[in-house]
This record gives structure tokens, sequence and C-alpha cells, in this order.
């Protein structure tokens, strides 16, 4: 069953949201002690983010039931984020005494962070999915003006052409520049820490990333059909190929937990 396109992209921007209500917490618990009167305000917030969080779960359970071939992926990061959220409220009520004085709360930011990176895989997901249907459609729409300019007794092929390595190398080209970009970005942030981020910069940058790594999964995805053609076609798939794959894997880690680094650009 298909999913409508602007509930995709909504859910998504949601996620993104939050995550960075998320990421922004983190950040704001690690330079609180827990006897500052604003430490009962970052409760507030944890809350407040599994709250809406809750409203986000329920339209990616209801996908779910509807695509059974990532449902396992969805209900295991829900499951996952749910849990560490609660482990981070736990946390954070049981901190909230003045006989802890000075004591910044690090147990609960672990709990944090690993309910963030689980946003960030399934704003990954959803953005590739979103991905997906938009290229459908394009192909769709080619495909119907294609059929009304040939002629009856003609028949369209069946497949597109394969990729071939040098445009896949193009457009790993082309997203190594994106990230490039985006780095700059990030080390300006870093830079300027002292200075409020403009309203809706860090959720920009959350989508961006999202959808860098989506991009860096579909080039994996077709340099490993183009792996896999080479065996079926008789030959072996060099060495090379293989590590490339890993390498690629390695890079969609690092964007999805944030991570832009020349290393990260530079492994493909």
């Amino acid at each position: 069953m298909a999913e409508d396109i602007q509930e995709v992209r909504q859910i998504l921007k949601n996620l993104n949201k939050l995550s960075f209500m998320q990421e922004d917490l983190i950040l704001k618990v690690r330079e609180t002690s827990v006897t500052d009167p604003l430490y009962q305000n970052l409760i507030n917030t944890q809350n407040k983010i599994k709250n809406d969080m809750k409203m986000i779960s329920d339209s990616l359970f209801a996908m779910s039931k509807r695509q059974p071939q990532i449902s396992n992926i969805i209900n295991k990061e829900l499951t996952s984020i749910d849990n560490q959220i609660g482990n981070s409220i736990e946390k954070l009520l049981q901190y909230n005494q003045g006989i802890y004085g000075s004591y910044r709360n690090t147990q609960a930011t672990s709990s944090q962070q690993y309910a963030m990176t689980s946003m960030n895989n399934l704003s990954l997901l959803l953005a590739e999915s979103l991905n997906n249907m938009q290229q459908n459609m394009k192909s769709k729409s080619k495909s119907k003006n294609n059929s009304k300019s040939q002629p009856k007794n003609q028949c369209n092929s069946p497949k597109q052409g394969k990729q071939s390595p040098k445009s896949m190398r193009e457009m790993q080209e082309a997203l190594n520049k994106e990230m490039e970009r985006l780095k700059k970005e990030l080390e300006g942030q870093k830079k300027g820490q002292n200075q409020k981020p403009r309203i809706g910069e860090n959720a920009k940058i959350n989508e961006e990333l999202a959808k860098m790594a989506a991009q860096q999964e579909m080039i994996r995805k077709m340099m490993q059909q183009y792996s896999n053609d080479l065996k079926e076609e008789g030959g072996k798939s060099a060495g090379e190929l293989d590590n490339l794959i890993k390498q690629m894997e390695q890079t969609e880690t690092d964007i999805v937990n944030k991570i832009i680094n020349q290393q990260t650009i530079n492994r493909q």
C-alpha cells in the first residue's frame, strides 16, 4: 500500500524538529548542575519530547502495519526511543535533589544520546522512503508521457539501463561537495556557540543530514547491485568494490550521527 507523500514529509519534519530539541536538551543538561533552578525546566522539556514523540510514534506504527518490509526497523527504533527517553526521565528525577550539589547529570545524557540516534535512524528511513516515492512518481509520469508519444505497436523497455561506474562516481563527488559545504556550516556553528542559532537553523541542518544519509545509502545500493551483476555475469567483484561499499556504509553511519569531518569526505 502506497504512503501519502505529504504525510511522510510531515512526519519527517516533526521527527527532525524533535531530534533537534533532544540534541539541544543534551547540551543544556551537560552544562546545568542539578541544583540550578533551571534544572526543573530540563525535566519538563524531556517530558514534552516524550509526549510529542508519542504522536509521531502513533503515525509511524500505523505506517509499519501498512509496510511490513520496514515494520521491524520502525518498531525497533520506536522501542529504543521509548526506553531511552524513559531512562533519561528516571535519571533526571533521580538526581533532582540538593544533596548532589554541582553534579552534572551525565547518566541522563547517555540515554538521551541513544534516543537521538534512534530518531536520526528513523529520519534516515523516512528520507529514503520519501526519495523513493518521489522517484517513482517521476518514473510513472515519464513512462506515461513516453507511452503517449510512441506508436501503439512499440513497447517500452521493461527496465532502465544499469548505472555506470562513472555516473555513480559523479553522484558521489556531488554528495562529497554537499558534505564539505555542511561541514563548514557545522564548524561555523561551533565557533559561534555563544550565539543563539536562528529559528529553524538546526532543524534545517538535521533535514539536510537525513537527505545526505539517504543519498549515500542509495549510491551504496547502486554500487552493491553493480558488484552483484559482475558476479552474476561470471566475473568476480573486485576487492576494491567491496571495500568501497563498506566505506560508504561507514559514511552513512557518520552522517546519521552528525559526524562530518575531512575523513568522512575523503573516505570515497
